[in-house]
């Protein structure tokens, strides 16, 4: 009589079930801990619109904030361009869209797609770092974009001028 042949436990044919366990019991202890023991999410600030120094008697609403980061407003009062530029991710990103446009991050992105495709505008310039941001807009006239409101102690030294939002008009 022949006995059966006994299979291998899983994993330790490939000399990783000791660590399959031990991120199992790491992911089952961090459930169990709750909420406290997850780092606490970042502040947002409210963020604050900022422009190219050519830009400093701009006065807008909400809504034609709104408008010009949804590609509708395409110039300032002078006739001159606006060069809206956002970043890509992030609290602040996420909290001006809200505020201005609202709109999630993902409904802009899924907007300006369809804008883009049906030939209707192309998507403002995108960029990763608050400072990469004020360094466009302070070398590109008409420019207009906006950054946390604890990094507006910095704009005056580097020239850039905070554009003023009206009371009225607002969505």
């Amino acid at each position: 009589m022949t006995r059966p042949r006994r299979l291998p436990r899983a994993g330790r044919r490939h000399g990783f079930g000791a660590a399959v366990r031990a991120a199992l019991i790491a992911a089952a202890a961090i459930a169990m801990a709750g909420p406290s023991a997850r780092p606490a999410a970042a502040e947002v600030t409210a963020p604050i619109l900022i422009g190219h120094p050519a830009t400093a008697d701009a006065v807008f609403s909400r809504r034609e904030i709104g408008e010009i980061f949804l590609g509708l407003k395409r110039t300032w009062p002078d006739g001159r361009p606006i060069v809206p530029v956002v970043l890509e991710r992030g609290g602040t990103h996420e909290a001006f869209l809200s505020m201005y446009a609202g709109k999630s991050p993902q409904q802009f992105r899924r907007y300006w797609r369809q804008m883009v495709f049906s030939g209707h505008g192309s998507m403002p310039k995108t960029f990763l770092a608050q400072g990469d941001l004020l360094a466009y807009i302070e070398k590109t006239e008409g420019a207009v974009g906006y950054v946390a409101d604890s990094l507006t102690v910095h704009l005056p030294r580097r020239g850039i001028v905070i554009v003023r939002v009206s009371e009225e008009g607002q969505p």
